[in-house]
């Protein structure tokens, strides 16, 4: 299988050894990927009263809550913003990584799975 990013081959690995380095500090939970553990503690911190709507951050768009600003912006530029890139070959309109969407063209794949032999873009 093979990756565009190096964080996702490290998790995808992390599914076929079984090992999960992501650990919550709270009740020792472990996850084979950092956005599990990000999901799981946002759960400890809603339950607690450690997370309450001030400490969270609103798109004022569509008033979707986030925890952190960044994924914050990045929902708005992505789902409500008119910032794109137009593909030169196929003429999409892309609003992400225009890289990553020149991969759906060449067929690269720079990281590779040495267990597995699924290839995705």
């Amino acid at each position: 299988m093979r990756y565009s990013s190096k964080s996702q081959l490290l998790d995808h690995l992390n599914s076929h050894t079984g090992l999960k380095p992501y650990i919550c500090h709270i009740c020792k939970n472990s996850y084979v990927a950092a956005k599990g553990l990000k999901r799981h503690l946002k759960r400890h911190m809603q339950a607690t009263g450690q997370l309450s709507v001030e400490d969270m951050y609103q798109c004022d768009i569509c008033s979707k809550m986030f925890i952190e600003h960044h994924a914050m912006v990045k929902h708005r530029d992505w789902v409500h913003g008119d910032k794109c890139h137009v593909c030169k070959v196929c003429g999409a309109k892309i609003k992400g990584n225009l890289r990553k969407h020149m991969l759906s063209h060449t067929g690269e794949k720079p990281f590779c799975c040495h267990i597995c032999d699924l290839k995705l873009v």
